[in-house]
């Protein structure tokens, strides 16, 4: 006997023994019988395409392409100063400067997490609001 057929058969006395204690409902046993199903056929070597119903799906994760306006744009949504705008997203001043003025292109990481904040400004806007605190108030908690 192949070692397909000893597989199926351990497969086949394990689901009579269950089905004769009563352990499975009809339901369950349908979807089981048809796992082993698959299982034979993919170790027949058949497709997975010609045994199961195969769906592909493709999500377009692309940053967003952003001009040096719509960044200064998101910035001010925000209502941050460049110098605090450069804080919160990680880089350095000069960074924010030469992304607004046009010299340089975001990474590709920056321009997606900039799309996620022109995407829910409010969110953001509340997020920096519970974050912020004055200087004054920050001095007198040392």
């Amino acid at each position: 006997m192949s070692k397909t057929a000893n597989h199926h058969k351990a497969r086949t006395e394990t689901l009579t023994e269950r089905r004769s204690g009563g352990k499975l409902s009809p339901r369950v046993e349908e979807m089981v019988a048809g796992l082993h199903e698959l299982c034979d056929s993919l170790e027949a070597g058949k497709p997975l395409e010609q045994v199961a119903t195969v769906r592909t799906y493709r999500i377009d994760f692309a940053p967003p392409e952003l001009s040096s306006a719509e960044i200064r744009s998101i910035r001010e949504v925000l209502g941050l100063s460049q110098a605090l705008f450069a804080d919160f997203l990680g880089v350095g001043l000069p960074t924010i400067r030469s992304w607004e003025q046009g010299q340089r292109v975001p990474s590709a990481l920056a321009r997606r997490f900039l799309g996620e904040i022109r995407a829910d400004a409010n969110y953001w806007r509340q997020k920096l609001a519970r974050a912020t605190v004055r200087k004054d108030e920050s001095r007198q908690r040392r």
